[in-house]
């Protein structure tokens, strides 16, 4: 859908990379798109090499997850490495990052994807704190979970410990953002790409609103869910990839997302009623 909107622009001419799957076909090229596969965790081929070396901007969407920190840092901070060192210079490297990360992020999603931003601010790109993309019908990812719940259970969950902030974007808007942000040749450091947050309790009642049904209340407690991650990922055991996802819906680093300065362009849409999760 990126590259999609992307060959809307005039004068654009794209290289799409995607790491391709046994027996899956890459699309067919396009008068100003090509498509190859690539495995970033492996050496660059010449031909790739050279492909982004003639890059006026790289978008780097691809991202491993992992439950261990450690690993998912190491994985894809090698990948914008790589990358890096190809390009003609460090400012054509424009990183989608997420409003999970932060400084004091819990999820090793958020503590992976604030590497990656400080890595790629050092190396003189930009990085884009996109929010919680919101899709009528959602494939996968955090939102997905959150859509499901509230569909498929007839019950009303709030926290009652604490309120922590939701960045949504629409899909929609999240699209027009990564336009302007692979086309900003001269921006550096961090960008936010989300609207005006709202607590989750808020967001859960609107994402309610547009799934009616009865409900019985389920009162939670964040802290302990994210302790619980917290450990079951640190012992590895079955679930952590769930739990990390849990994590990373309940954390925010307000004061360093909200830092961000907006990028240039149409504000995104506001979660103010149901209507925001319909097309």
């Amino acid at each position: 859908m990126v590259v999609e909107r992307l060959q809307r622009e005039p004068e654009v001419e794209i290289e799409a990379w995607v790491s391709r799957r046994p027996h899956q076909m890459l699309p067919a090229p396009t008068a100003r798109c090509s498509w190859r596969a690539v495995n970033l965790q492996q050496p660059l081929s010449v031909e790739a090499a050279a492909g982004i070396a003639r890059c006026d901007s790289l978008l780097h969407l691809a991202w491993v997850r992992s439950p261990d920190a450690s690993n998912a840092i190491a994985l894809n901070t090698s990948m914008i490495r790589v990358l890096a060192q190809h390009l003609r210079y460090p400012g054509a490297l424009r990183v989608v990052s997420s409003v999970s990360s932060g400084p004091s992020a819990r999820s090793a999603y958020g503590r992976a994807k604030y590497a990656a931003n400080q890595m790629t601010v050092e190396i003189g790109g930009a990085a884009l704190l996109l929010g919680l993309i919101v899709q009528v019908d959602p494939n996968a990812g955090p939102f997905k979970m959150l859509e499901r719940f509230v569909r498929k259970l007839p019950l009303r969950i709030r926290f009652l410990d604490r309120n922590p902030n939701i960045y949504p974007v629409r899909e929609g808007d999240a699209l027009e953002l990564l336009t302007t942000f692979a086309m900003s040749h001269e921006a550096q450091g961090l960008f936010r790409g989300f609207s005006s947050p709202l607590g989750i309790n808020s967001f859960l009642a609107t994402l309610e609103a547009a799934h009616p049904r009865a409900r019985l209340p389920l009162p939670m407690f964040a802290t302990p869910l994210q302790a619980a991650a917290a450990i079951v990922s640190r012992l590895r055991l079955p679930g952590s990839g769930i739990l990390d996802k849990v994590a990373t819906i309940l954390h925010k680093d307000d004061d360093y997302l909200l830092s961000a300065p907006s990028l240039p362009g149409p504000a995104p849409t506001r979660c103010e009623d149901a209507s925001f999760f319909s097309a």
